[in-house]
């Protein structure tokens, strides 16, 4: 996938620069063009018009002064780039807007995260889990400053078309990067060949033939998957898929987690146990999520 436009969210925070730097050396690796985004939320649209009544001073120029300070906030995050950026302060809710100006022709979108806690960002609100259910394109979560290009990336796969693009997105995001593709696979009767009271020699048995199971299907994906810029290993990890995601991503050797997600309705995909969303708030690297299309 040629990257031709990216759309960086920035709310002038620290994690949002750490988005903008990583958002910049994309954007120059790649020679795409660069745009940093700042949505103001409609509530405070509606306590400045209140704060500025009577004050004769004019709405646009309140907006006016935001515009030049995201100029100024981008233009010094990019320094180091050697990159340029357009910017744009758009009003609404912050994930709806930058929903929509991504749909306006964005290959990639980049944001920053804040923490890693599931459950809180589950129940108390996370733009970067809202984008991740609104954004058709890519979406990439930088949670660590780019200090410097990524070197080491793990792409979890379930041989789905997703998975693939996922792969090939992050070979031209990052073409000199290890390249690592991940399948976490579990014996479909495991559990109940344990509850059974299977001798040891029957448990290995089961285990080994999904282990069997999962290497031809990462053959047959290898296969399709065809030659790619960067350099490629293969990695089979027994068990849940977001769980050894996280593992592979606390390892402190991954720069990058990448992982492809199937259409699904918004509520069972973000927030019933999605692999997508655990590796957002839990891992402590970037992730990228890659919609399928």
């Amino acid at each position: 996938m040629t990257l031709q436009r990216i759309l960086v969210a920035t709310d002038f925070s620290a994690a949002s620069e750490r988005a903008i730097v990583r958002a910049g050396m994309v954007a120059r690796d790649a020679g795409a063009a660069l745009e940093c985004l700042h949505v103001v939320p409609d509530s405070w649209l509606a306590e400045l018009r209140a704060w500025l009544a009577g004050s004769g001073v004019e709405l646009p120029e309140g907006l006016a002064s935001i515009e030049a300070r995201l100029a100024n906030f981008v233009a010094s995050d990019l320094q180091r780039c050697g990159i340029g950026a357009t910017t744009k302060v758009m009003l609404g809710s912050p994930a709806d807007a930058i929903a929509a100006r991504a749909a306006d022709g964005a290959d990639l979108v980049v944001i920053g995260a804040h923490g890693r806690n599931f459950v809180r960002e589950l129940f108390l609100g996370s733009t970067a889990i809202a984008v991740l259910a609104r954004v058709a394109a890519p979406v990439l979560v930088v949670r660590r400053p780019a200090d410097h290009p990524y070197g080491s990336v793990v792409v979890g796969t379930d041989f789905s078309p997703a998975s693939a693009a996922a792969a090939r997105l992050v070979s031209g995001i990052a073409p000199r990067a290890r390249l690592t593709l991940l399948h976490a696979y579990e014996d479909p009767y495991g559990a109940e060949v344990l509850l059974g009271g299977a001798r040891p020699d029957v448990v290995e048995h089961y285990r080994a033939a999904a282990y069997a199971r999962a290497r031809g299907a990462m053959d047959a994906f290898a296969r399709e998957l065809g030659a790619l810029d960067a350099k490629v290993g293969f990695e089979l990890r027994h068990g849940p898929p977001a769980l050894k995601l996280i593992e592979a991503a606390e390892s402190g050797l991954t720069d990058l987690v990448a992982l492809g997600v199937r259409r699904k309705p918004a509520l069972e995909a973000l927030f019933l146990g999605s692999v997508s969303a655990h590796v957002v708030a839990e891992s402590p690297c970037d992730v990228l999520v890659v919609r399928e299309t």
